[in-house]
């Protein structure tokens, strides 16, 4: 089967409009700034932001930041680094993680995730976790936490239930029942 200009110039409008697709709008923006003081200390500090919306309608909202400190002659330049993107999905699903680095190479990253769910039943769910990971640099201590909280409401609204969890194990649960 041989392939005609015909078929591939229709095949690479269709990829075309497929890529185009994927990003519906999105706005970008950089900013740049450094300065040294009378001592002779850098600092310089990088900004970017940017916020997309799909055709489905999921918003990406992201921001990286990165601070240089060199104090001049010193020999002991350091770095903080960090990282922002959330999600946002039209049922109002939201996932976040925001990552960062210190200028004593700890790295930290938190992730947040809320989900809402309704059910057969006619009852709805909320789920909201959050877990933490602390790294300090070369020192091999490692150290997570995860917390989840989920609330799950009756059809009448009348039955509520609502369970914490911390590393895998309930330590809080609560039934309110209205009138």
């Amino acid at each position: 089967m041989q392939i005609t200009k015909k078929q591939i110039f229709v095949l690479s409008a269709f990829f075309s409009l497929s890529v185009a697709a994927v990003v519906h709008a999105e706005d970008k923006g950089k900013v740049h700034s450094s300065q040294t003081d009378s001592s002779g200390t850098t600092v310089t500090k990088d900004s970017s932001a940017s916020d997309k919306v799909g055709l489905t309608g999921t918003r990406t909202e992201s921001s990286d930041d990165q601070t240089t400190v060199d104090p001049k002659g010193l020999n002991n330049k350091t770095e903080r680094k960090s990282h922002h993107e959330k999600k946002t999905d039209k049922q109002g699903n939201v996932s976040e993680v925001h990552n960062s680095l210190d200028g004593n190479g700890t790295k930290r990253e938190l992730k947040t995730d809320k989900h809402a769910a309704h059910h057969l039943d006619g009852s709805t769910s909320v789920v909201s976790k959050e877990s933490l990971e602390v790294d300090p640099k070369g020192l091999g201590n490692k150290k997570k936490m995860e917390v989840e909280k989920e609330t799950r409401t009756s059809a009448d609204g009348k039955v509520s239930t609502t369970t914490n969890t911390v590393n895998g194990e309930v330590v809080d649960s609560k039934t309110i029942v209205k009138p």
